[in-house]
């Protein structure tokens, strides 16, 4: 341990004491050198982790390339985190305490339904809340004007992959929804519309809620209905997700399955052992085979850091931070209404994910671009890119 020398002070006098107290406060650190702290709220245990834990990871690898490329504002960033436990009845807690280490900005879990608590915590407090959360609703329609989320949305993400299985050849879907949460429901929904919308026919549905041990009864009433889809749009995500790709595998259904982002990295495939002709939408390849050497840089960059990632939501985590910095240095500011004004007055914000553009409306990211992830004998792999449809599902407030 290293020892300080204590030199006393003498007691030269009162002016000499205040002036020396006078010029020791003005070298105290003020508000304007202080770092620009970015709480994070969400799950870093329980079963959401892994898609939350990505983010903050992610997060923090952002966070050190604008700190060596020189901060924001003349001012460093700094990452404080305070796990939800994937409870949501901690995740307003969560949020207040990043707020009390200083917050400027608070990141909740990627879900409206999970996220929803602590993003209003924030808002509460006239900070900027941010999300990857795939519901339209992280926003003005279901929270207020300081919520954004990085997503491209659940309607634009289900939109993509029934143009994909269009594309496929593959006309008749049958619907396999959880209807627990806003994010899944509104992505049932959407591709159902869209691929009607393309020429293909609804031939069933079914539902379940993620949390439940078993689709058991909804895989055997699908082959008890004698219904031989094209292909099976699974509105849903791990664990329970991963369940009923098992359970559908098993029970003798070998159409293809459309699903969501939930599905976009291999921390599934333990529950389906080589298993194939299994497409999921994600925003990037976690496989090295990205389009975007951007993006496979940013890959190869946190393995080396923390190993190899679980899911591309780390991708979001990073394009929060690329967001937050842009709008703060539009602004000229922390505060979170001029920090929104900021990101709602800016067309084509640039992050990795590409450009991104927001509306006093619309706080999800429309229009961008998504990849489809193919799984065959329990590998993934990019297949192809492919653009919102032209008759793509937009949700409430996005229409303009």
């Amino acid at each position: 341990m290293n020892h300080r020398t204590k030199i006393a002070i003498p007691a030269i006098g009162v002016i000499a004491v205040m002036a020396l107290s006078a010029c020791a406060a003005s070298d105290a650190p003020s508000e304007e050198s202080d770092p620009i702290v970015i709480g994070v709220a969400s799950a870093q245990t329980g079963f959401f982790s892994g898609f939350d834990g990505p983010v903050k990871n992610a997060i923090e690898l952002a966070v050190a390339d604008q700190n060596a490329a020189g901060g924001v504002l003349g001012r460093q960033l700094e990452v404080v985190v305070s796990d939800t436990k994937s409870d949501v009845e901690l995740s307003a807690t969560a949020a207040i305490d990043v707020l009390d280490k200083g917050a400027d900005v608070v990141v909740t879990m990627c879900d409206y339904n999970l996220g929803a608590p602590a993003a209003q915590e924030a808002l509460a407090a006239g900070k900027l809340a941010y999300s990857c959360a795939g519901s339209a609703l992280f926003g003005p329609v279901g929270i207020g004007p300081l919520a954004f989320s990085i997503n491209e949305s659940s309607t634009t993400q289900a939109s993509i992959a029934a143009s994909f299985a269009i594309e496929q050849g593959w006309k008749s879907a049958y619907m396999l929804g959880d209807t627990g949460e806003d994010f899944t429901k509104s992505w049932c929904e959407a591709f159902s519309t869209t691929f009607e919308n393309l020429g293909g026919s609804v031939v069933g549905e079914d539902v379940f809620v993620n949390g439940d041990t078993t689709v058991q009864p909804q895989v055997s009433a699908l082959v008890a209905s004698g219904a031989q889809p094209d292909v099976v749009a699974l509105c849903g995500y791990p664990p329970t997700g991963s369940t009923a790709v098992a359970q559908l595998r098993s029970a003798g259904v070998t159409a293809p399955i459309v699903t969501t982002s939930g599905f976009d990295g291999p921390g599934w495939l333990e529950a389906v052992p080589d298993v194939s002709d299994v497409y999921a939408v994600a925003s990037a390849s976690i496989y090295g085979d990205d389009p975007s050497d951007e993006m496979n840089d940013l890959v190869t960059a946190y393995t080396e850091e923390y190993g190899a990632p679980a899911t591309s939501y780390l991708v979001y985590g990073y394009a929060i931070v690329q967001a937050i910095v842009a709008g703060m240095e539009e602004a000229g500011s922390t505060d979170g209404a001029e920090v929104a004004a900021a990101l709602t007055s800016l067309s084509d914000i640039e992050t990795i994910l590409g450009a991104t553009t927001y509306t006093e409306a619309c706080h999800v990211a429309i229009g961008r671009s998504m990849q489809i992830i193919g799984y065959n004998g329990g590998t993934g792999a990019f297949v192809e890119t492919v653009a919102p449809p032209a008759d793509a599902i937009i949700p409430e407030g996005c229409e303009g």
